[in-house]
């Protein structure tokens, strides 16, 4: 038979046993709430940073302002052409695929992440860190953009100048004057692009003239070279007027296109895995 002694100690086990279980329990439960919050905590702050990243490159140009065109120290990134602009910079967003760490101005580099540009028909990555892709939560910010490309554009789509055409051509064509000189010549490269190939014909005053086709990707620079005769050269360029064509001169080797005239609409997309 169990003393009393001995029934107090065993209540007493028995007590300390339940106690013991609740608590295991309700430390258990907080932990699992804390560990919830914690992870709200975080879902939150990877969300911002996303949204406060594709924010900063599309409404900001940057400091300088004209960052793309110094070395990667001591410079914060902005995509945004000016101030006087929404477009993006088509030269900063070189800079930008060039040198990818700069993005981590914005976005921790322990965090998987990646940055494109994309249309109808293509995606451009500009920077990107995707060791792991087996996050299950991504996260996803996107904005619709246009680019500014740095690029003069001259509209050769009017026949208003053909009372002064050196070829004396008709309505069915459109001519316009345009002056070269030797140092735009040394400095950029010129283009002609259209809607359709075609062929055109630049002549200057002296009745020499050269035949080409627009969209053949290469600058025509050599042609005018041979029609420059003195310093500022008037030159004439003719085109059929079924289509639209343009010169375009471009100081950054770009190898302009002619979906480049017609504001292309870009989606600027991040996501944070």
């Amino acid at each position: 038979m169990k003393t009393h002694g001995q029934l107090i100690i065993t209540d007493l086990l028995l007590y300390i046993i339940i106690i013991t279980l609740i608590t295991g329990i309700i430390i258990g439960f907080t932990y699992n709430i804390n560990e919830k919050q914690s992870n709200t905590l975080n879902h939150h702050e990877i969300d911002t940073i996303a949204q406060n990243t594709i924010n900063t490159l599309t409404m900001n140009t940057g400091t300088p302002t004209n960052w793309q065109d110094k070395n990667t120290d001591n410079i914060i990134i902005g995509l945004k052409h000016d101030e006087n602009h929404s477009k993006l910079s088509y030269t900063k967003i070189e800079k930008l695929k060039k040198n990818p760490q700069l993005i981590q101005q914005l976005i921790p580099n322990n965090l998987n992440y990646e940055l494109t540009l994309e249309n109808s028909t293509h995606t451009i990555i500009l920077t990107k860190n995707t060791p792991d892709l087996n996050k299950t939560n991504i996260y996803v910010k996107s904005k619709p953009v246009k680019i500014d490309y740095d690029i003069n554009i001259t509209s050769i789509n009017s026949n208003k100048n053909n009372t002064t055409c050196p070829l004396k051509h008709n309505s069915n064509y459109n001519c316009i004057p345009y002056t070269i000189n030797h140092e735009k010549l040394k400095n950029g490269k010129y283009y002609l692009v259209s809607d359709i190939q075609q062929e055109c014909i630049i002549t200057n005053t002296y009745d020499d003239e050269i035949k080409l086709k627009t969209n053949n990707n290469n600058p025509i620079n050599d042609e005018i070279t041979k029609l420059t005769r003195n310093e500022n050269q008037t030159i004439y360029i003719h085109t059929q007027n079924n289509n639209n064509t343009y010169l375009i001169y471009d100081t950054h080797n770009i190898k302009p296109t002619y979906n480049m005239i017609n504001d292309e609409n870009y989606i600027l997309k991040l996501k944070i895995y």
